[in-house]
């Protein structure tokens, strides 16, 4: 679609998760009302959207929200990730917040939500199992950012 001379993109997310279909469903039945499981936010706490990156063939999967209080570190959204994702904890896992579509940023372990810029409801949270040659710049990559967390 167009407006002016400038291109509108719409980007479409398909809810194939059952329970959070039926929450919106009984949202669309009843305007002005809220259904009491819908998740709500409060203070210090943000909403997040969660999605899982498979590389191989490249897809973007959504796998459901949840609130977090964005003072906690990084890693207070592991459980919920494993959770929602189905995986093993003996496996890796990188995290990143999508800034937007074209721009990812890598959430550091140990650092807070807010510190990391996940600071609003609406943020989205992107992992992605890590293994063969990410697995060693992953690693690489995890022991830079501990010595460079020693002068802080």
């Amino acid at each position: 679609s167009r407006v002016g001379d400038e291109l509108l993109k719409l980007y479409v997310e398909v809810v194939t998760n059952r329970e959070l279909q039926s929450r919106l469903a009984r949202y669309q039945q009843i305007p002005g009302q809220l259904p009491s499981d819908l998740l709500i936010p409060n203070d210090n706490e943000v909403l997040v959207f969660i999605k899982l990156y498979s590389p191989s063939p490249p897809k973007l999967d959504y796998l459901g929200a949840v609130i977090v209080d964005n003072l906690k570190t990084v890693d207070v959204l592991v459980p919920e990730l494993l959770r929602l994702g189905q995986l093993s904890e003996s496996d890796k896992y990188c995290m990143f917040e999508e800034v937007r579509p074209d721009m990812i940023s890598h959430l550091i372990p140990g650092r807070s939500l807010y510190e990391m810029d996940v600071k609003e409801s609406g943020d989205i949270v992107v992992f992605q199992k890590v293994e063969g040659e990410l697995l060693e710049l992953f690693e690489y990559c995890a022991r830079s950012w501990s010595m460079s967390s020693l002068g802080r």
